[in-house]
């Protein structure tokens, strides 16, 4: 058990018949350094009994292990016993913990932005569920916030989620206060799509047109004359460029889990920060979940992952399509449904010591009408 584990350090000339009358004496042994005539060893409490009687072996140091080590610290004791009963009442606290957070909307780039303005308020995944009126608070500044382009927000707290549901403005209400009204082009590029609802188109698909260029005209004309003045209303999709700029690591330290695992208790505080119990496990990942917090002292529930390490050299291939995966997010995560990447190409590689620096050219069908009012 972990209470009585003991860490000795012992010197003996005589270590073969040390290890053999650990064997015949039923001794285990836990871990074991060896230097020179020392040995370091980590013993239950019985088997140390039976090596300190041992006549050729001497004992150097001892050191108590798991929860014994903390005797001589008085100021963790309530939080130790705080540990046990948090473990009895895990099941409750875990009913108001939130794994998830789901935002349901078809723009990417405003759900990107706003899932970072509610992390910044508390709604995130690994944390206690929030208040009722908590969450109306954060309702309100999100609605602060984004009043140019959010009218309606709901946060819901569902099982270990929460589901924020959202109504965009429409961009049909500035239009209201603006009753004369160009549509033109905030990017230049090759207009592949034309969806307009008011207002005269001056271009065509396949047509280039620069940035600045008015593609649907609020002037409704007829043989060069001036009928009527409107709000030209409509979206516009061109095919648009980018270059993007990455760098790849050349070689990269896999950290490869073994499948075994082990829990562990960690408790933070001004006077302690370490682990109750001592890690048997030589390299592993943590993961950690809050199990309470009192005053100033912090308890954490650890997940001990066994890993492996391994050094892993990429080919060319695979950095390239490394490179790719990782321009294509970069654009896609300021594209909305409609929009989409149409191709993309290496134009430029570069090795630099440990990594390899890669020009990417990206081709966008991109909404780039944009609402210009006239007087």
């Amino acid at each position: 058990m972990c209470y009585s584990m003991i860490n000795i350090k012992i010197e003996t000339s005589k270590k073969e018949k040390f290890y053999h009358d650990c064997y015949t004496n039923n001794i285990n042994i836990y871990k074991i350094i060896e230097n020179n005539n020392y040995l370091d060893l980590i013993v239950n409490e019985d088997d140390y009994k039976k090596i300190k009687k041992m006549w050729y072996v001497k004992i150097i140091s001892k050191k108590n292990t798991g929860v014994n080590r903390y005797k001589n610290h008085p100021q963790i004791l309530m939080p130790l016993l705080i540990t046990i009963i948090v473990f009895i009442a895990g099941l409750i606290f875990f009913n108001n913990f939130i794994i998830d957070v789901h935002i349901i909307h078809e723009s990417k780039a405003l759900v990107n932005k706003l899932s970072v303005s509610l992390s910044d308020l508390g709604i995130k995944k690994n944390t206690f569920k929030k208040s009722y009126n908590e969450i109306k608070i954060i309702k309100e500044k999100i609605l602060e916030e984004y009043k140019d382009s959010i009218e309606w927000l709901e946060i819901e707290p569902k099982g270990l989620k929460y589901i924020i549901r959202l109504e965009e403005r429409k961009l049909s209400e500035k239009n209201q206060s603006s009753p004369y009204c160009d549509i033109y082009a905030t990017k230049e590029g090759i207009i592949k799509k034309i969806i307009y609802e008011e207002g005269v188109a001056l271009l065509e698909v396949n047509d280039y047109v620069h940035k600045g260029d008015i593609i649907i005209s609020g002037d409704i004309k007829k043989d060069e004359e001036l009928l009527k003045k409107v709000c030209a209303r409509g979206k516009v999709y061109a095919e648009v460029w980018y270059m993007v700029n990455v760098s790849i690591p050349i070689t990269k330290e896999e950290r490869i889990r073994t499948g075994k695992k082990r829990y562990n208790l960690k408790i933070i505080s001004p006077h302690f920060n370490d682990f109750i119990f001592k890690s048997r496990i030589k390299e592993y990942d943590e993961e950690n979940k809050v199990l309470l917090k009192i005053f100033n002292t912090t308890i954490f529930l650890t997940k001990e992952y066994e890993i492996t390490k391994n050094t892993v050299t990429y080919t060319n291939e695979e950095i390239i399509n490394q490179a790719l995966e990782l321009s294509k997010q970069k654009i896609n995560d300021e594209l909305d449904e409609e929009e989409k990447i149409i191709y993309q190409k290496v134009l430029k590689k570069e090795e630099n010591n440990s990594t390899m620096d890669i020009e990417v050219f990206i081709s966008v069908l991109e909404q780039i009408g944009a609402v210009k009012e006239k007087e």
